[in-house]
């Protein structure tokens, strides 16, 4: 049997052989997942995925809800592209633009937490509805984009199912949503996005107050990506 001394040495370099041999597949990973260009190229091939947040091509993660992984979730990126074009030197096609996210950012807690004043207010998932409205139960929901509604007075509230969108996919959503009202002048208005289930769904941005951003109903619109949507209905958003 060899020395203690001898056995340490042996398990260390073991270790350090291992590391060596991991650091070098993430590197080739790397440099693999670099060279395909746009999300439909990138998911295709072999262990790459495409980030919802930087708009590029890398490996893909095991736990990330950040990155596209099947092409079916492409739709939503080449939205994003085509509304964010790339900005010379600044930003890639895809990347929201500072006051779309400034935007977001000011009535994501009306979305996501609603207000404390009333229990029916924002609360456009479902999660956030059924923490503040327990017994309430989904009266309608789309099982291609993954929208549900409950009861809420006339006009049913609309919201995001938790459990199939994360933060980031309702955010990507409402960012192009504002940045179709943005372009057509609007301080509200309702436009067809596509979702990361290829399932284009309707979306309405207001200003006004608290301001909002929802799905509005559950059928799927008829109308083309980025255009004014045909989707009867509002959502009870007080």
């Amino acid at each position: 049997m060899w020395p203690r001394r001898f056995q340490s040495l042996s398990m260390h370099l073991s270790i350090a052989t291992s590391n060596v041999t991991v650091v070098g597949a993430s590197i080739e990973a790397r440099a693999n997942c670099a060279k395909p260009q746009g999300c439909s190229n990138c998911v295709k091939t072999s262990g790459c995925a495409f980030s919802k947040i930087a708009f590029t091509c890398g490996p893909k993660s095991s736990v990330a809800k950040d990155q596209v992984t099947s092409n079916t979730g492409c739709p939503q990126m080449n939205q994003m592209q085509s509304v964010f074009p790339a900005v010379n030197g600044q930003s890639k096609a895809g990347i929201i633009t500072a006051p779309v996210a400034a935007e977001f950012n000011r009535i994501a807690n009306h979305i996501f937490k609603g207000e404390t004043t009333s229990k029916t207010s924002g609360r456009h998932t479902s999660d956030a509805w059924l923490k503040a409205n327990p017994t309430s139960k989904r009266d309608a929901e789309n099982k291609k984009s993954h929208i549900s509604s409950f009861p809420n007075g006339k006009i049913s509230k609309t919201v995001w199912e938790s459990a199939d969108y994360s933060d980031l996919d309702i955010k990507n959503m409402c960012a192009v949503a504002i940045a179709l009202g943005n372009k057509a002048g609007k301080t509200e208005g309702a436009f067809v996005v596509q979702s990361p289930y290829n399932a284009p769904v309707c979306v309405n941005h207001f200003r006004k107050n608290t301001g909002s951003c929802y799905p509005v109903g559950v059928k799927s619109p008829k109308a083309k990506l980025g255009e004014p949507c045909d989707v009867p209905g509002e959502d009870n958003d007080d």
